[in-house]
């Protein structure tokens, strides 16, 4: 309801399933010209026995408020794709990351079309700057080669963060480059 109540286009929830855990992603898209795709995401799961509810709250906030500003700006020069992950903590000692792959694997032939992914965690958190990720990925055109999102695209938010006094670092996430 809060994607679309900010403009985004195509909202769904997507299933997400492994083992014993079932949940959802929440997709919604913003369409701009041509084929590229520029993936958006934060994950709504928190960490098992956690104390409360915040696992990545404050990223599903600022999702949902870049959509917002992004959907009021008119034209963009390639699609955005917004998504609030389901599954990113590891459950009963069992691998995180299972709606990011659920996403992944929904792509298909798609996936060549996606020039950059970040992720947005620890938004809010006090006492922990909001980490920005970037995961590698592989590059479904160079079999072998990953592909990174844009470093001007890093930068810009990067910096966007300080004019606005949040201080946000870069966290890099290679390891994805291998699922």
């Amino acid at each position: 309801a809060q994607f679309r109540s900010v403009g985004l286009q195509e909202v769904r929830l997507q299933e997400v399933e492994g083992g014993d855990a079932k949940g959802a992603n929440v997709l919604g898209v913003l369409r701009g010209p041509g084929t590229e795709v520029l993936v958006l995401c934060a994950h709504h799961d928190t960490a098992q026995d956690s104390p409360g509810a915040y696992g990545s709250g404050g990223g599903v906030g600022l999702l949902i408020e870049s959509a917002r500003a992004l959907a009021r700006g008119g034209e963009r020069p390639r699609t955005l794709v917004f998504v609030s992950l389901d599954g990113r903590e590891p459950l009963l000692g069992g691998r995180g990351g299972l709606g990011a792959r659920a996403y992944v694997q929904s792509l298909g032939r798609q996936a060549q079309d996606v020039v950059g992914v970040l992720v947005v965690d620890r938004a809010g958190r006090k006492g922990l700057p909001t980490a920005l990720e970037t995961p590698a990925y592989p590059d479904p055109l160079r079999p072998g080669g990953v592909v990174v999102a844009p470093e001007g695209l890093v930068r810009a938010a990067v910096l966007g963060g300080s004019l606005a006094g949040v201080r946000v670092v870069r966290s890099f996430a290679l390891e994805e480059a291998e699922t």
